[in-house]
C-alpha cells in the first residue's frame, strides 16, 4: 500500500498532529512550495525529530519538490531549508538532469549537492565520478559541480566505448572543463590534454566525410572541418576529392552576433577536369567552377529588419552539380540588400537587386521602394482604406544577353475605399472601388517614350460562415468522438475596364508567369503591376472543415477547399470558365493521412493536375507514403508528368533500418529514380550506407551513386527527417 504525506515548509508538526482545519489552511497557502514524500514499498517506515525538525523516513521513498522527483531506500529531509540526505539506490530527476548513485545531499531550492559513485546525466552528456559537490563560481548564479576521478561522454551505456577521462571536472550548465585529461577508447588511452573545456550545447571541434562513388564524379570523398572562430561563431574549411574531376577547396563561416545578426558566409573552387555541357548553349562549361554565398539578417529595432545576400556562381550548374540540397531549394538564387519597417497600420519595403550571374534571366531592382498601407477605417466613418505606393528603377536582363536588355523608372500608386457591413447577421458584404495610376519613365533599350496608365477597379466580395454540431457522434472506424462541420462558402466580384495602355505597350517588369495555382483577382494582392489589363471576373469559393475530439485534442477530419473562376468578359485565349482547383486533406486517423491537389478544365472536361500523396505512420515499425502527380502534358513546351512515388521506412531490428524510394514515370514506363538506405545503429553513432540510380532522359548514361555516411548520435547531422525529406543529404549532395 502506497502513502503519501504532504510535508509543508517549516510546518510539519502541524500538519501532522494540529487540526485538520490548520492543516488544510496550510496546505492552500504553501501548496506550491510543498514537500511530498510517498511509500514505494508496505514497510515504509517514518519518525519525526521534534528537536531537529527533520523527518526520515526508510524502505523505499518517492520525495517531490515541484519539478524535482527523488527516489531513495532512505532519506532524511528538512522540510524548513529543503535539504534531503539519501542514501541506497538513489535517483534524481530535474528538468533535462538524471542523477543515480549510492548517496546524495541535495537542496531542492538552490541545487546544491554533494554525492558518492554518483552518475549524473544532462542532455546529450553523461558524468560519472567517485564524489561530486556543488559550488558557485565568483560572478556567476549558476551552481557549478566539482567532479573527482570522473569521466564524461556522450556514449549513454552502463560501459561507454569512448571517454574523457581526469583527476578533476567542473559542471557549469553544459559546459565541462577537465584538468590532466585522457581521451578513452574503451581501456585505451589514445590522447591527453593538460586542460581541456567543452560547451555540450554544440560541436565545436568536428569532422564531416562521406566517401563513395558517383558515374559521374567517379570515387569520391568529402572532408570538411568545423572550428569554433570565436564564442558566437564557427568557421569551416572543406577539402573534397573527385576522381575524374578535380580537388574542390571550400570555407565557411556561421555567425550570430546579436544584437548585430546573424548570418553565414560561404565560398568554394574546384577546377573541373571533366566539365559538362551547357544545355542552353550548347558549349562546354568553364573548367574554373565556384560560387560564393553571403547572407546576413539582422534587427535593428522592433518591427524594423534588414536583409542581404550575395550569391555568385562561375555557372548556373555549379550548384547542381555538388551542392544538389541547396540547388533543389532554390534554382535560381537572388543576390538582394532589403529593410523593412512595420507600423500598425503600414509597411515600408526598400530593395536593391543587383544581378551577379549572367547566366539567370531577372529584372534588377536599384531601388525598389515600396509603401503599402494595409485597411485601416476612416474617422468614425464606415468606410476603410487601403493603399500600395512603389517608386523603381528597373532593368530587365535576359540570360546569357540573348535580348537586348531595357530599363525604365516607374512610379506606382493603387488607392481603394472598402465598405465591410454584414447583414442578417451572417453574410458579410464588402463593395471596393480603387484607382491605379502608374509612370513610366522614357524605357532605354526600348523604342518608348515616356508615359502613364490609368485603371479603374471595383467589386465586391460576399462570404459566409455557418457551422453545426453533433456531439454524440462516434465512430471507433473514424476514430471520430464528435463532429462539427463548418462552411464557408464566398464570392467574389472583380471588374476592370480596359485601361488606357495596354500590357503590349508598356515595359514589362513585373509581369505574368506560368504558374499551376490561381492568380489573384484582387488589388493590391495582383503584383504583376504591367501586366494588369481588363477583367470581368466572378471567383467562387467553397471550404467545408470537418472537425472531431481525439486524444491529442481538437482535429481536422476533413478540410476541403473548392475555387474557380467565371469570366464575364474572357480575355484573348481564355475560356468562360476558369480551372476548378480542389485542395483536400483527410485525416480519418492519427497516423494516416490523405492530401490532394487536383486541378480540373470544366470546359473540355479535363483533367490537367493531381499531386495526391498517402502517408501512413502507425507505429515505430514502419512508415509508409506513396505519391501520385499527374501534369497534364503541355502543347507549347511538350512537358507533362504521370509519375508515382513511393517511399517506405521498416525498422528491422534494434539495430537496423531500411528506407526505400522510388519514383516510376508511367507514360513511358521509366524507372527515374531509386533510393536504397540501411542503417546501422552503432551505439553511440547511426551509419548509413546509401545507393542511388536516376535515369537520364538525355545522351548521358544513367547516373548510379553509392555513398556512405556516420552520424553522432548526441550531435547528429541532420534533424530528424531531414534525410527522407532531402535523401541527397547522405551522399554529400
Amino acid at each position: 500500500m502506497r502513502r503519501s504525506l504532504p510535508v509543508l515548509g517549516g510546518l510539519l508538526a502541524a500538519s501532522l498532529g494540529a487540526p485538520a482545519a490548520a492543516a488544510q489552511t496550510a496546505a492552500a497557502a504553501e501548496a506550491d512550495d510543498a514537500v511530498r514524500i510517498e511509500s514505494l514499498t508496505p514497510g515504509f517506515r517514518f519518525d519525526y525529530d521534534l528537536a531537529t525538525g527533520t523527518a526520515s523516513l526508510t524502505n523505499g521513498v518517492r520525495v517531490t519538490y515541484r519539478d524535482t522527483v527523488l527516489t531513495a531506500e532512505r532519506v532524511q529531509v528538512d522540510p524548513v531549508t529543503r535539504d534531503v540526505a539519501a542514501e541506497g539506490d538513489v535517483r534524481l530527476e530535474r528538468g533535462t538532469q538524471r542523477w543515480a548513485g549510492d548517496r546524495l545531499r541535495y537542496n531542492f531550492t538552490t541545487g546544491a549537492a554533494a554525492a558518492e559513485n554518483f552518475t549524473l546525466g544532462s542532455g546529450v552528456i553523461f558524468l560519472r565520478a567517485r564524489d561530486l559537490v556543488s559550488t558557485n563560481l565568483p560572478g556567476s548564479t549558476n551552481v557549478s559541480y566539482i567532479l573527482r576521478d570522473a569521466f564524461v561522454t556522450t556514449d549513454d551505456v552502463a560501459e561507454p566505448g569512448y571517454r574523457v577521462r581526469a583527476r578533476s571536472m567542473m559542471l557549469t550548465g553544459t559546459r565541462v572543463t577537465a584538468e590532466d585529461a585522457t581521451v578513452m577508447l574503451g581501456e585505451v588511452p589514445v590522447f591527453w590534454w593538460p586542460r581541456w573545456s567543452k560547451d555540450f550545447r554544440r560541436h565545436e571541434w568536428f569532422n564531416v566525410h562521406y566517401p563513395g562513388y558517383r558515374s559521374r564524379f567517379g570515387a569520391y570523398l568529402l572532408n570538411s572541418l568545423f572550428f569554433p572562430a570565436g564564442p558566437r561563431a564557427q568557421g569551416s574549411v572543406s577539402l573534397d576529392g573527385y576522381a575524374d574531376r578535380g580537388v574542390g577547396f571550400g570555407a565557411g563561416l556561421t555567425y550570430d552576433l546579436e544584437p548585430c545578426g546573424a548570418g553565414a558566409a560561404r565560398g568554394y573552387y574546384l577546377y573541373d577536369g571533366n566539365p559538362p555541357e551547357d544545355p542552353a548553349t550548347g558549349e562546354t562549361v568553364a573548367a574554373d567552377r565556384f560560387r560564393v554565398r553571403f547572407e546576413h539578417a539582422v534587427t535593428l529595432r522592433t518591427n524594423f529588419t534588414a536583409k542581404v545576400a550575395v550569391r555568385h556562381a562561375g555557372d548556373r550548374y555549379v550548384e547542381r552539380d555538388f551542392f544538389e540540397s541547396e540547388y533543389r531549394e532554390n534554382v535560381q538564387p537572388r543576390t538582394f540588400v532589403e529593410a523593412q519597417q512595420a507600423w500598425r497600420n503600414l509597411t515600408l519595403n526598400v530593395l536593391a537587386a543587383p544581378r551577379l550571374n549572367d547566366f539567370f534571366e531577372t529584372v534588377e531592382r536599384l531601388p525598389d521602394v515600396r509603401l503599402r498601407a494595409h485597411r485601416l477605417r476612416l474617422g468614425q466613418s464606415p468606410l476603410y482604406y487601403e493603399s500600395a505606393q512603389s517608386v523603381a528603377c528597373l532593368r530587365r536582363r535576359f540570360a546569357y544577353d540573348v535580348e537586348p536588355e531595357y530599363e525604365a523608372f516607374r512610379a506606382d500608386t493603387l488607392q481603394q475605399v472598402l465598405l465591410p457591413h454584414t447583414l442578417f447577421g451572417w453574410l458579410n458584404v464588402t463593395p471596393r472601388a480603387g484607382g491605379r495610376f502608374t509612370y513610366y519613365g522614357e524605357t532605354d533599350g526600348r523604342d518608348l517614350d515616356d508615359q502613364t496608365r490609368w485603371v479603374f477597379n471595383t467589386g465586391a466580395e460576399v462570404s459566409a460562415k455557418a457551422s453545426r454540431t453533433w456531439a454524440g457522434a462516434e465512430s471507433r472506424f473514424w476514430d471520430v468522438q464528435g463532429l462539427r462541420h463548418i462552411l464557408e462558402p464566398s464570392l467574389n466580384y472583380a471588374y476592370t475596364p480596359e485601361p488606357d495602355a495596354r500590357p503590349l505597350e508598356l515595359p514589362q517588369f513585373d509581369r505574368l508567369l506560368p504558374t499551376l495555382r490561381p492568380l489573384p483577382v484582387l488589388f493590391p494582392d495582383y503584383h504583376a503591376i504591367d501586366s494588369v489589363d481588363a477583367q470581368n471576373v466572378l471567383r467562387f469559393g467553397l471550404r467545408n472543415l470537418l472537425q472531431t475530439r481525439r486524444a491529442a485534442g481538437l482535429a481536422d477530419l476533413v478540410d476541403w477547399a473548392l475555387l474557380m473562376d467565371w469570366r464575364l468578359d474572357p480575355g484573348r485565349g481564355q475560356d468562360d470558365l476558369g480551372d476548378l482547383y480542389s485542395e483536400l486533406d483527410f485525416q480519418p486517423r492519427d497516423w494516416l493521412l490523405v492530401t490532394s491537389e487536383v486541378r480540373l478544365d470544366p470546359n473540355r472536361s479535363a483533367l490537367r493536375e493531381t499531386d495526391t500523396r498517402l502517408t501512413l505512420l502507425p507505429g515505430e515499425l514502419w512508415s509508409l507514403g506513396v505519391g501520385h502527380r499527374f501534369l497534364e502534358t503541355s502543347d507549347l513546351t511538350g512537358l507533362g508528368n504521370n509519375l508515382v512515388t513511393t517511399r517506405l521506412t521498416w525498422k528491422l531490428s534494434e539495430n537496423w533500418a531500411l528506407r526505400v524510394s522510388h519514383a516510376l514515370e508511367l507514360r513511358d514506363g521509366t524507372l527515374e529514380e531509386q533510393y536504397y538506405t540501411v542503417y546501422r545503429d552503432l551505439r553511440s553513432f547511426t551509419g548509413a550506407l546509401t545507393l542511388r540510380w536516376r535515369a537520364d532522359r538525355g545522351n548521358q548514361p544513367d547516373d548510379f551513386t553509392i555513398g556512405a555516411s556516420i552520424s553522432l548520435k548526441a550531435f547528429p547531422l541532420f534533424r530528424p527527417g531531414t534525410d527522407a525529406e532531402r535523401p541527397e543529404r547522405l551522399i554529400g549532395g
